[in-house]
């Protein structure tokens, strides 16, 4: 800055640059209060000799500022957090618009204990960070150690704005349950479409960081199901399902395209469970559920799902009961399956019967 001042000649001689970046700063972040007692400190842009420790008591005071989580950073903990909020760093935007000499500049000035910090890849995690976009935040992260890339790993982008999504049920993928889920959330992965544009290896480093637990869980076809529950191909997600165990294909079991339709079976009387009518059967007929043991496999959530899938006239369905009442259907248990004075009354296949009286649709 001062040999741009002195290329534009002797009339610039008297200007001083020393305090530009750090009020620069604080006029980028907003932060019109520290900046302002900044100011009363300088007279012509230079500090007056009776406040030389002026900068620590700038930094020093109070003001209302939301500050954000810095150890989610990859590379920085407790103590690099504390040593960035003393530099006046506490938000990922603040990160997000520090270069990176001066992190380094302030790392060096919060002595030894920091040398091996790297903050190479800090403004580009905190910029994500800043834009809520977890997904690819957690895709660098995953290619991190300590901060620092693992080898030549391709450069991404971290300007991609940042997309608010309605989380969906991860545990409908086979292989994972409640804790995986609550992990994949953490890094950024909460609704299908962001598992199925997430790399196996991706998926592989985030279960690792959740420790030993999950040492079994095998990621493979997790990205296959989820693009399946994207289509809303209800039927061929079952069909897949049915070859894993825990999200694994069984070792016996050959292995095939996704497209494979799946096995045709004959068609139950759906109508014959208590709350299922014509329109409903022919949903869950649309959605590859056209028999007893397939309705009995199928659990309520996913049912929901479906009945949502078709509006407003299903709202008021009830499927709580109804894998119960097909399990018992596909066993024959006809008696418990009806009350006392449908016990005896087994019905006749490919007949279409109504239910109780009630509402049915």
């Amino acid at each position: 800055m001062t040999v741009i001042l002195r290329a534009g000649g002797s009339q610039f001689n008297a200007a001083d640059p020393e305090t530009w970046r750090q009020a620069t700063r604080l006029a980028a972040n907003r932060d019109w209060t520290r900046l302002d007692a900044l100011k009363a400190q300088l007279v012509g842009g230079v500090r007056k000799p009776a406040e030389t420790g002026a900068e620590e008591a700038t930094r020093n005071q109070t003001v209302e500022i939301a500050a954000d989580d810095l150890t989610i950073i990859e590379g920085i903990g407790p103590k690099i957090e504390e040593l960035l909020n003393q530099n006046e760093i506490r938000t990922f935007a603040q990160l997000a618009e520090t270069p990176v000499e001066d992190l380094t500049a302030m790392l060096r000035a919060g002595g030894s204990q920091f040398n091996a910090a790297d903050p190479e890849t800090w403004p580009r995690q905190a910029r994500l960070a800043a834009n809520r976009d977890w997904t690819r935040l957690g895709a660098l992260k995953a290619q991190l150690v300590g901060g620092v890339r693992r080898g030549a790993v391709e450069e991404e982008s971290t300007r991609a704005p940042a997309v608010v999504e309605t989380p969906d049920d991860l545990t409908l993928v086979e292989g994972i349950g409640p804790k995986i889920e609550e992990l994949l959330n953490k890094y950024g992965i909460r609704t299908f479409e962001q598992l199925a544009a997430s790399d196996v290896a991706e998926l592989t480093a985030i279960l690792r960081t959740g420790g030993n637990q999950f040492n079994t869980a095998d990621p493979e076809t997790w990205p296959r199901q989820a693009q399946l529950a994207v289509k809303g191909d209800w039927a061929e997600l079952e069909a897949l399902k049915a070859q894993l165990v825990e999200g694994v294909r069984r070792p016996a079991m050959e292995e095939e395209p996704l497209r494979t339709a799946p096995v045709s079976d004959t068609p139950d009387d759906l109508t014959i469970i208590e709350g299922i009518g014509p329109k409903l059967a022919e949903l869950l007929d649309e959605n590859g559920i056209h028999t007893f043991a397939r309705l009995a496999r199928t659990d309520v959530l996913r049912l929901r799902i479906i009945l949502d899938s078709g509006g407003s006239k299903f709202k008021q369905a009830d499927p709580s009961s109804w894998p119960e009442q097909a399990a018992l259907a596909a066993a024959g248990e006809w008696g418990k399956l009806r009350d006392p004075g449908a016990a005896s009354r087994r019905p006749v296949p490919g007949l279409i019967r109504r239910n109780r009286p009630g509402r049915m649709i």
